[in-house]
């Protein structure tokens, strides 16, 4: 069964950028989008065993949820405690970065402006993954 990831961003782009990047990557792997913590939060809730994703990756700034509200949110379900969540935004405040590690992010990445900063993140989140 392939790999399957979460990315929760509501920039398309940057949803089609990752996805593009992880395909080149992890062929075959299955990326699940949305584009507010609200419907992930939903969806995860309603998932068990082998349909959990291998990694969340999140943006900091989205409609409804905030990245630190979403984790606050996985963090309440054992189910998900396990999985490693991803923050990635263009918000570059020290504060975000604490307070998102604080409330379970394993690690906050800024958005890349080069294609190879890119694949550079993406790989990491596969790494994570393998890891969990």
């Amino acid at each position: 069964m392939p790999q399957k990831f979460v990315l929760i961003d509501d920039d398309p782009d940057d949803r089609d950028l990752f996805k593009e990047a992880l395909g080149r990557l992890l062929p075959g792997a299955e990326l699940v989008e949305f584009t507010d913590g609200r419907k992930a939060v939903e969806w995860l809730s309603g998932i068990t065993g082998e349909k959990l994703p291998a990694a969340i990756v999140m943006d900091y700034n989205m409609p409804h949820l905030t990245a630190p509200q979403l984790l606050d949110r996985l963090c309440e379900n054992e189910m998900l405690t396990h999985i490693p969540k991803i923050v990635w935004s263009t918000a570059v405040q020290p504060t975000y970065f604490d307070n998102c590690k604080n409330k379970g992010a394993l690690e906050y990445f800024i958005k890349p402006t080069t294609q190879e900063g890119l694949v550079w993140i993406v790989q990491q989140v596969i790494d994570f993954a393998g890891r969990a």
